[in-house]
């Protein structure tokens, strides 16, 4: 029922865009398009969008997330690899490249986005635990490892949950 609704609403906004955001609309028809296992309708519904759309990168990011979901990955890295042209200022953005160029085991990629996520402002412990444990694995310098580390530390302790515990 959740599919169907989000299609009635992706319908509904595609008429009509003062009744709210198409893009929210079709990304959410999207993500559960492809949790159905439905990527070929997912597909075209990104396609669409990306005709509207063409320069956002979180559209973008999604459609290499499906297109990897689709098992190719060259395909997915390519997009990847694009978009890693850009200048793009929001650490979240480069933080989910960097998961996804793990994914595709590209580690030089990986350790590349994390430092780009961190160096834009990216306050995510998990990607500065990632980086610091990526330097330390490839045998990158020891410093920058522990330096990572260091600030995924210091990021973490600022947390509730870690505060509570002391």
């Amino acid at each position: 029922s959740a599919l169907a609704i989000a299609r009635d609403h992706y319908s509904a906004i595609s008429q009509d865009e003062r009744r709210g955001s198409l893009r929210e609309a079709a990304m959410m028809y999207v993500i559960l398009l492809t949790f159905r296992g439905l990527h070929e309708e997912a597909s075209n519904i990104l396609k669409k969008m990306m005709t509207r759309h063409a320069q956002d990168v979180r559209l973008q990011l999604t459609q290499a997330i499906g297109v990897m979901e689709q098992g190719e990955a060259e395909v997915a890295r390519q997009l990847l690899d694009g978009l890693s042209e850009l200048k793009m200022s929001d650490g979240r953005l480069w933080a989910l490249m960097g998961h996804l160029y793990l994914d595709l085991e590209e580690v030089d990629e990986a350790i590349r986005c994390y430092k780009e996520a961190l160096e834009g402002g990216s306050k995510d412990v998990e990607v500065a635990y990632r980086l610091s444990r990526l330097l330390w694995e490839n045998d990158e310098t020891k410093l920058d490892g522990a330096h990572y580390l260091e600030r995924a530390a210091r990021l973490a302790a600022g947390r509730a949950l870690v505060q509570r515990a002391q």
